[in-house]
């Protein structure tokens, strides 16, 4: 590659990057809701309503503050230089390619820059499924299933400490419900000579309580997946990876030129609005186009390694449809695209100023 060749993939790189970190602090906490949402079908039973975006947002502000929304924003915050380093320049060999075996072209049609746009999401899968898989593993982990406690059960008084007891099962009181197989409540006697005849509800309710963190951290998760699955373990949903960027980014790139076409041509002829309403439009184009594969990527990846419940792409797929329906491949499609518009709206708009800046 000739030397003027290499500024313009260095000028690609930076403004591919600065673009990335500003998409990311918009986005982050749309895509970790939308995470959220996916994962929680794992555990969810049939029939069962999907939880909506509002009630996700309120149980992580409420469990983990501002903080839990940034959860997992490490893994992509690192790689955002190698991500748009793969993105940009594998589009940009695809575009020197096309333009050369169309000597009558001097930019690239609608048609093209999709090709192009499919080009650089196959290349870019290497890079966006290790990545996607930590991230997820990290913002789903809160979703695991809790342990169970009873009320004051780490203030009970040991037995030994009591001068002299007598339990009795007050079995007079068991709800009738317990004769037909269902589960009742045992009220236990508890009389000493301290306090006789006091009740005590030994046998109180089970409570839920959030189980320990499995990861403490990018690394951590790393280290797990290493362990569990080495070098390939990393690549675990790497198919639907290959959908959701192949032809997520054929719409991504061929929507964003053909909104600037309609708009008034190239990026220096437009103005902020155009260019934020071109970067939108490509967003929502990518996810109105491959949101189920994202889906099924998502819940492969937070799947268990060792007692893993989908065997395949084909056969997550097909367990999605039977427990929710279709409307479980749209599963955190709200905050997804409105992760997608925002994010992008403000990523072309910083790569364009950036690169512009750098002419």
């Amino acid at each position: 590659m000739c030397h003027r060749g290499l500024v313009e993939v260095g000028k690609d790189l930076t403004a591919g990057t600065m673009a990335g970190i500003a998409q990311l602090l918009v986005g982050h906490p749309f895509d970790t809701v939308k995470v959220k949402l996916q994962s929680q079908m794992n555990s969810g039973s049939h029939g069962q309503p999907n939880p909506s975006a509002v009630d996700t947002v309120k149980k992580i502000m409420a469990t983990e503050g501002l903080r839990g929304l940034y959860r997992g924003l490490s893994a992509p915050l690192a790689s955002v230089a190698l991500f748009n380093a793969v993105l940009f320049t594998a589009r940009g060999q695809m575009e020197t390619f096309l333009l050369r075996n169309s000597r009558s072209c001097t930019t690239l049609t609608i048609p093209q820059q999709m090709v192009a746009g499919a080009g650089a999401g196959f290349a870019v899968s290497f890079v966006a499924c290790p990545t996607e898989l930590v991230k997820c593993r990290l913002q789903a982990q809160s979703n695991s299933t809790p342990s169970l406690i009873t009320p004051g059960e780490e203030d009970k008084v040991p037995v030994s400490n009591q001068t002299t007891q007598e339990m009795t099962a007050n079995t007079d009181n068991i709800d009738s419900s317990n004769q037909q197989g269902e589960i009742g409540l045992r009220t236990l006697i508890v009389e000493s000579t301290d306090n006789p005849g006091i009740l005590s509800d030994l046998e109180a309710p089970a409570i839920p309580r959030p189980s320990p963190r499995k990861y403490g951290g990018c690394l951590d998760v790393a280290k797990h997946i290493f362990r569990q699955g080495g070098i390939l373990g990393f690549y675990k949903g790497l198919t639907p990876t290959f959908l959701r960027e192949v032809f997520g980014n054929a719409a991504y790139f061929g929507s964003y030129q053909g909104t600037k076409q309609l708009e008034g041509g190239s990026a220096s002829n437009l103005g902020t609005g155009s260019l934020l309403l071109a970067g939108a439009v490509a967003g929502a184009m990518f996810w109105l186009c491959v949101y189920p594969a994202d889906v099924i990527k998502s819940v492969i990846q937070v799947d268990d390694y060792t007692n893993p419940k989908y065997t395949s792409t084909f056969d997550a797929f097909r367990k999605v449809i039977k427990s929710r329906g279709v409307k479980g491949l749209y599963c955190g499609f709200g905050p997804a695209m409105a992760r997608s518009i925002l994010a992008n709206a403000v990523c072309f708009f910083v790569y364009e100023l950036v690169r512009k800046a750098l002419k």
